[in-house]
Parts: structure tokens; sequence; C-alpha cells
């Protein structure tokens, strides 16, 4: 099988190449919660995993399901958004 030179360029910053799992990755922000599907070479072959992804992610679009990545500010500097776990988290100390 041959590729094209440009065929690990993503299309668009959200549709990405992972290497470790051998897949295009669809990413997409619903209900301020990161989520992600992947389209493995294994299942869907080397040329057709790309454009299922690609395919997958504008009818995500066209049903309204992307959204723009939340951004997360707190007042007080002791509680913050843990992007890794998608959460609030908060730091104090006890007896001092």
């Amino acid at each position: 099988v041959t590729l094209d030179d440009d065929y690990y360029d993503s299309p668009d910053p959200n549709i990405r190449w992972d290497d470790y799992s051998e897949c295009w990755e669809v990413y997409w922000y619903e209900h301020e919660k990161l989520n992600a599907k992947p389209f493995p070479v294994k299942k869907f072959g080397i040329k057709w995993s790309k454009e299922e992804a690609k395919k997958f992610y504008e009818e995500l679009k066209g049903s309204g399901r992307v959204h723009a990545r939340p951004s997360h500010k707190s007042s007080n500097d002791s509680i913050m958004w843990d992007e890794r776990m998608q959460g609030w988290a908060v730091s104090y100390w006890q007896n001092g």
C-alpha cells in the first residue's frame, strides 16, 4: 500500500493521528467535556480510517454537537480547573 505524502497531515485540528494506537481520533467538546472517538486502521483500513474520521466529524458538526473549548476561571486562587481530570480542584492548608 502506498500512502500520499500528506496522509498523516490532519484536515482539522480536532482530527488527529495517534501513532501509539495507529488510528485517527476525533476530538470534540460536548456538555463542557472533551470526548474522543478512535477510527483504528485495523478496523477500517489504512485509507478509510481517515475518511471515516472526517465523515464522523462532519456529522457531529452538522448535528450541532461540536462546541468550543470551555474556559474555566475561578475568582478564588485556591480553586482551579484540572484539565487532565476535567474537574475542579481545591488546594487548602490545614493548621497553617
